[in-house]
């Protein structure tokens, strides 16, 4: 569910849409894109995600993206 507004449901969660694909400069494994016909209600016009990392990248309608990144945490930051 997006924002309460929309279900966007994945076809066939056995078959990912990609074996893998970068995003971000990072290559994932088992990648599943989710197109959003009517982005309208939510905004959101397509999804690339795994199951081992969740979101990896969020497209909206507006031409931005949300692609998730990764950084080193500083060992001493705890």
């Amino acid at each position: 569910v997006v924002a309460e507004r929309a279900e966007l449901r994945i076809p066939d969660t056995n078959k990912p849409d990609y074996a893998s694909y970068a995003v971000g400069g990072i290559t994932y494994q088992d990648v599943y894109k989710v197109v959003n016909p009517d982005s309208g209600a939510t905004g959101v016009s397509r999804i690339l995600f795994n199951r081992q990392y969740g979101f990896l990248q969020v497209a909206y309608a507006n031409q931005r993206t949300l692609t998730r990144t990764t950084r080193e945490v500083p060992a001493d930051s705890n």
